[in-house]
């Protein structure tokens, strides 16, 4: 609200978005309309879009539009919407680096810049594209810089962009003892068979993609399926942002299943 530059160090789902939507929507109120005067970025496309909806919601009545940008769609119907007055641009780095050496957007009135779950950004690799982004914007801004962790390369990017800070942590909480980890390298072949050797938990919560949700179903028991599994996919747990009501089983596995083969992520070699 002061305008100051802010470190936050905020959970996923600890209500971060309305944090920063409502005071750049009250700073918008004045000024000039139609030109983008603050940035968004975030790591994947489900939370720039959930972004752009929450300033629909917050913003309706008040008239300040957005635009959702990220790759995977077409370019020309995001380029047709950047050219409708827009105030708010809530983007992913790849796409929207995309529109800036197409000079297809124009960030030299940008106010306010906000990087979300920056970890996140790291973990995929976009930390050189948000600072190439960086370079096409004014000197003079408010930037917000979010992150459920701080690794030495997220203190790096938050040293050099933001100017005295104010440090804010929100529903920091570490991870609950009871959880473990496991992964398992598998064959295609054998997919199928290794999850059918890992449901055998009374009760549990598998969580998977969408092909992932389809392929569980054929080879899981119909009695299982009815009764004791929560089949979810990851948008639905994403959504909810409050699983208690979920969590009834005494288990829950969590399973990306992918249907193509792939390396175990550096993480968990």
């Amino acid at each position: 609200m002061e305008g100051r530059d802010v470190m936050g160090l905020a959970q996923t789902g600890t209500g971060k978005t309305a944090a920063f939507v409502l005071p750049i929507l009250q700073r918008l109120m004045q000024g000039p309309r139609g030109r983008i005067r603050a940035l968004i970025i975030a790591p994947t496309r489900e939370l720039s879009e959930q972004t752009h909806k929450a300033i629909g919601q917050l913003g309706r009545r008040a008239q300040i539009h957005s635009a959702s940008i990220y790759g995977g769609v077409g370019i020309g119907g995001q380029i047709a919407r950047l050219r409708d007055k827009v105030d708010i641009v809530s983007a992913c780095p790849g796409r929207l680096l995309d529109h800036i050496q197409r000079n297809t957007i124009d960030l030299s009135h940008i106010e306010v810049l906000v990087l979300d779950e920056a970890d996140h950004m790291f973990d995929m690799g976009f930390l050189p594209d948000v600072r190439k982004i960086v370079k096409h914007l004014p000197k003079q801004r408010q930037t917000l810089l979010f992150s459920a962790t701080m690794p030495n390369d997220i203190k790096s990017l938050a040293n050099d962009l933001l100017q005295n800070p104010v440090n804010i942590e929100i529903g920091h909480a570490a991870p609950v003892e009871t959880v473990s980890h496991k992964f398992y390298p598998v064959q295609m072949s054998s997919k199928t068979e290794l999850l059918k050797n890992i449901l055998i938990i009374p009760k549990l919560i598998p969580f998977s993609s969408l092909p992932g949700q389809s392929r569980a179903r054929k080879v899981l028991p119909s009695s299982w399926t009815n009764r004791d599994i929560k089949l979810l996919h990851c948008m639905e747990i994403y959504r909810s942002r409050n699983v208690s009501n979920l969590l009834t089983a005494s288990a829950m596995v969590v399973m990306k299943l992918w249907w193509r083969p792939i390396s175990p992520p550096a993480a968990l070699m």
